[in-house]
């Protein structure tokens, strides 16, 4: 049975160059053309994407796959039947299921760009090394400690931060101007499904709560370190990177949109606490 690989191309970098490796054995290549696309939002408007034409001409330059061809509304026939690869992408799985929902399809999955199941998605945290030392499980301990005394009845989160093995800032998250926000006006984590929309919140972190204590006393934190159970939010992530903090601690956890590559970007040692 014909083979071929389906694909939204809008740019080309290293993950679509992994997904040709992986299927290179295709008889074609079919880019989804924009006539089946421009109606998706926010996709209509991605800035970045080279026109499936000019994208053809680029693959072909590559001398992969034998045929690359452009897929419009007037060719889906051609594909009606045929054995499709195609990455589990927001996109083409949307095409496919719009334009060819019969065909057998095997999906790869990879990592291309943001879309709404990728910004929803939890990672493994990649960390730079495991510690066992006692001092770190005693602030680790500290943190779950601190963690205790939140109202918050959705999460419980303490962070320690220590420099030259002092504790200099701890705190847990908490509602402002007060904590008996929730109970005057309610929560929005309440009308959100758990697991969802992870940034959206109204309380004050305990990763933003020591960096904001520490900016109104005018201490400095670079060169500091931060425990805490559970692995920061991309906000707090972005905080503790560009406040100076050189190592983040954790126990538990996942990582969600860039909350790893924004410490890593900055040299922040990432340690997990076993």
């Amino acid at each position: 049975m014909k083979r071929v690989l389906l694909l939204y191309v809008p740019v080309l970098h290293e993950g679509y160059l992994k997904v040709f490796e992986a299927e290179k054995g295709a008889d074609a290549l079919y880019l989804i053309g924009e006539d089946l696309t421009a109606s998706f939002f926010p996709f209509g408007k991605e800035i970045r994407a080279i026109d499936s034409t000019t994208m053809r001409s680029l693959i072909e330059s590559l001398h992969i796959f034998p045929v690359v061809s452009v897929l419009t509304k007037d060719r889906v026939g051609e594909l009606k039947g045929v054995f499709l690869m195609s990455a589990r992408d927001e996109i083409c799985e949307r095409v496919i299921g719009e334009n060819l929902q019969e065909n057998t399809v095997e999906y790869v999955d990879v990592f291309l760009r943001w879309d709404s199941k990728n910004v929803a998605a939890s990672m493994d945290v990649v960390y730079d090394r495991i510690s066992k030392d006692p001092f770190d499980r005693e602030m680790v301990r500290r943190a779950h400690n601190e963690s205790e005394k939140s109202s918050d009845w959705w999460r419980h989160i303490g962070a320690v931060v220590v420099k030259d093995k002092q504790v200099i800032f701890e705190a847990h998250n908490e509602h402002v101007p007060s904590e008996h926000m929730p109970y005057a006006q309610g929560d929005p984590r309440d009308v959100i499904e758990s697991g969802t929309l992870n940034t959206t919140y109204t309380s004050l972190h305990a990763e933003q709560a020591v960096i904001a204590e520490a900016a109104r006393k005018g201490i400095s934190l670079q060169g500091t370190s931060m425990y805490m159970e559970v692995f920061p939010c991309p906000m707090c992530a972005k905080l503790m990177a560009y406040a100076g903090i050189t190592k983040c601690f954790f126990k538990t956890g996942s990582a969600w949109l860039d909350a790893s590559s924004i410490l890593k970007a900055k040299g922040v040692e990432i340690i997990l606490v076993a």
